[in-house]
């Protein structure tokens, strides 16, 4: 079955420093956002990143460093160095998970189930899309699919929470800007389908959304602490 979304990539344009730059970019930031996320997930005991999207993440960063390996050099270096963050981040989700469902019992004695169903479900899963989507080379459509579900799980996430717990401005701006490398890179290599462009503006739309409100849940918190701390 042919992918009309996909075709293949401008490889030619990896050689450019513009884009050279944009997967170094984008690298850097995600790197220093699962540092910045593992310090707030052991403050605050709780995780950062929304429990699916964690496991798809992973299982994405694993097939990219072992069984089709990125051939862009900047992107798999730091592929690498993503697994090994998130190997952090997936043991402090299964340490710190229960503590976010106290109110639902069900889902807080399984939270290692839900980790480790997510992962199962999503070896296969992203292998038939690499392979349907001619994506096994550089694995950017499906890591394109993956952010925005992150995007949009991240706004959940705050909602359902209702406080700034596990999370962070700096999480969410060095989040942002590693995505927006990433758009520039895929465009760069010629995926410009209007349903790809529908895509980036979803992503970009929602890493803002997110940014801004919890910007505002923060501002809000100091507001409610310096207002007990005079209390006092």
């Amino acid at each position: 079955m042919h992918c009309h979304v996909c075709h293949e990539p401008r490889l030619q344009a990896l050689e450019e420093p513009l884009y050279k730059t944009c997967a170094i970019a984008m690298g850097a930031m995600w790197i220093t956002c699962y540092i910045a996320m593992a310090f707030k997930n052991h403050k605050d005991k709780s995780y950062g990143m929304p429990m699916l999207c964690l496991s798809l993440n992973l299982a994405w960063e694993i097939i990219m460093t072992t069984i089709y390996k990125v051939i862009v050099p900047e992107v798999y270096y730091a592929s690498i160095l993503w697994v090994l963050f998130d190997l952090v981040l997936f043991y402090q989700t299964w340490k710190y998970a229960p503590n976010e469902f106290q109110a639902y019992p069900f889902v807080r004695k399984r939270t290692t189930l839900l980790l480790v169903a997510g992962m199962a479900a999503g070896f296969p899963g992203i292998l038939f899309f690499l392979d349907y989507a001619h994506d096994v080379r550089l694995g950017l459509l499906a890591g394109l699919v993956l952010n925005t579900a992150l995007a949009l799980s991240y706004n959940a996430m705050l909602v359902s929470r209702g406080s700034s717990r596990g999370q962070s401005m700096l999480i969410a701006s060095t989040k942002g800007l590693g995505s927006g490398a990433a758009w520039m890179l895929n465009i760069g290599l010629g995926y410009d389908h209007p349903f790809l462009l529908y895509l980036y503006v979803l992503n970009m739309s929602a890493d803002v959304v997110y940014g801004v409100s919890l910007y505002l849940v923060i501002k809000k918190e100091q507001a409610v602490g310096n207002k007990l701390a005079k209390a006092r």
